[in-house]
């Protein structure tokens, strides 16, 4: 079985593959972001004027890695917060 139906040029597979890496990567930051999720919510109901430090603290006490670090950085956590809708992306 072939899994397309014609030869396709490097062009469209460039295409197609980008897309397939495009939607895996965005499964996999899905998957991180339930796992973080639960720690940073029970901080923030713990402490409403917990900083981005002390979340990325929680995270790596929680054991919860990030996706290209060794620990959690207060930027990587903003980022987690505009992904899930805690934080408003900042206004240009």
């Amino acid at each position: 079985m072939k899994l397309v139906p014609r030869k396709m040029s490097a062009e469209e597979r460039a295409k197609v593959m980008n897309a397939a890496g495009a939607k895996a990567r965005e499964r996999a930051a899905q998957e991180r972001y339930a796992i973080a999720l639960p720690h940073v919510r029970r901080a923030i109901e713990a402490n409403p004027a917990i900083t981005l430090r002390e979340l990325a603290q929680t995270l790596d006490d929680a054991g919860v890695k990030p996706l290209r670090a060794a620990k959690w950085s207060a930027p990587s956590v903003l980022n987690l917060l505009k992904a899930v809708g805690l934080r408003e992306p900042a206004k240009t």
